[in-house]
């Protein structure tokens, strides 16, 4: 079992309150179908804290036990295909981590990068507000915007320390090729069998296989998300509890939870399949 614990912060910078994303990966770390994990093992603790958007002192850990995930940067990206290199910088915005990370020496550190867009449903709450309009659907960024994405997140795997690569990207259906593409792209730039994770949705879990057609060897796992799921908890609960197994295998190594809700007092060894 692989713990990810995060705090979260308010916009005002509150902090709400502790909770945790737990992922469970069986002693066996594989997996058949089109989704097949490095050769090497992600030489990861089965414990990892997660450093969000605030700075965090964690010295007292043991790296022998424990290591951190850390939100590296936030990269938005513009709906607009722009037809310039300037306009391109300014679709395309990375937004490194300023908060101050302190690890005891030797932790194994993840490096998250969060994606945002105007698509994804933080941003459309955002926009009704100040009565922005929706973004149409379909293809709606170029390729030169996608290989600087893929720029950026590879460029996280340099950091000192840093033994994985993760990207929290909630990608609408009509961004999916976007992403596929781009997996792909950032697996090309990082460093040979570096592993590379990424964060999913539940329905992309439970009723989608789309991450199986991801080309083999493109992700290491895809962690399913099972908190803040709003009208699908109940669903994805019962689908669990019944004892069933993800229809994306890519989904069936880690499962990502929060200790403020009931999927933290379930027994996961349960679903380690």
């Amino acid at each position: 079992m692989i713990v990810f614990v995060f705090s979260v912060v308010l916009g005002t910078g509150a902090m709400v309150r502790n909770a945790g994303w737990t992922r469970v990966r069986p002693h066996s770390a594989r997996a058949s179908g089109s989704f097949v994990p490095s050769r090497e093992e992600m030489h990861l603790p089965r414990v990892m804290l997660w450093a969000w958007e605030r700075p965090e002192d964690l010295r007292f850990l043991n790296p022998h036990t424990a290591g951190v995930a850390f939100l590296a940067g936030t990269i938005e990206i513009s709906s607009l295909r722009p037809e310039t290199s300037k306009a391109l910088n300014a679709s395309v915005v990375l937004h490194p981590r300023l908060q101050p990370l302190l690890v005891p020496p030797g932790t194994a550190l993840m490096a998250v990068v969060r994606i945002e867009t105007r698509n994804d449903l933080w941003h459309q709450v955002k926009n009704r507000r100040h009565d922005i309009p929706p973004v149409s659907s379909g293809p709606s960024y170029s390729n030169a915007q996608r290989f600087q994405v893929a720029d950026m997140i590879a460029s996280v795997a340099t950091l000192p320390g840093v033994r994985a690569v993760q990207v929290d990207y909630d990608a609408t259906e009509s961004e999916r090729t976007f992403y596929e593409q781009l997996l792909e792209d950032v697996r090309t730039r990082m460093p040979q069998g570096m592993p590379l994770s990424i964060t999913a949705l539940a329905s992309w879990c439970v009723g989608d296989k789309w991450l199986d057609t991801l080309p083999q060897g493109t992700i290491n796992e895809a962690v399913p998300m099972l908190f803040r799921m709003g009208s699908d908890a109940a669903r994805v609960a019962s689908f669990l509890q019944a004892g069933n197994q993800f229809p994306a295998r890519v989904c069936r190594t880690s499962l990502g939870v929060s200790t403020d809700e009931p999927f933290s007092s379930l027994d996961y060894s349960r679903f380690v399949w």
